[in-house]
């Protein structure tokens, strides 16, 4: 998708492709237009930051029909590459896909119920004789 320009700029070429207006963006996804306008100028110090940007580009990539997991990676590998290029550590953990981390969540769920499988276990075999 990136011909080597920058992600905002490919986000706003996907959206004229599709002749879809940033009035319309945000009036269906309520994100308000300065918050749209900064993302296609790749202006993301304008943003709340966070979840929020993240939550911002994947309806913006929703709405107009182009993968969203797709955009919030390109995003993330975007930032990622903006703290490098400013000498600041990149957070490599923010780069991981929404898959990765859910099975990592999902391991740690098994996990808990294991633990609390066994302290029930361990309680009816003390006290309930």
């Amino acid at each position: 998708m990136s011909d080597g320009s920058s992600f905002g700029g490919d986000l706003r070429r996907e959206r004229e492709l599709r002749e879809v207006s940033l009035q319309e963006i945000s009036e269906a996804t309520k994100i308000s237009m300065k918050f749209l306008r900064a993302i296609e100028e790749n202006q993301f110090d304008l943003l709340p930051g966070g979840v929020f940007n993240v939550g911002f580009i994947r309806a913006y990539a929703k709405y107009i029909g182009v993968d969203d997991d797709e955009m919030v990676n390109n995003y993330l590998f975007h930032m990622q590459q903006l703290k490098a290029e400013n000498g600041e550590e990149p957070d490599l953990s923010a780069s991981r896909s929404k898959g990765q981390s859910s099975g990592r969540m999902a391991a740690w769920i098994i996990v808990a119920l294991v633990v609390v499988a066994a302290a029930v276990a361990a309680s009816w075999y003390f006290f309930g004789r």
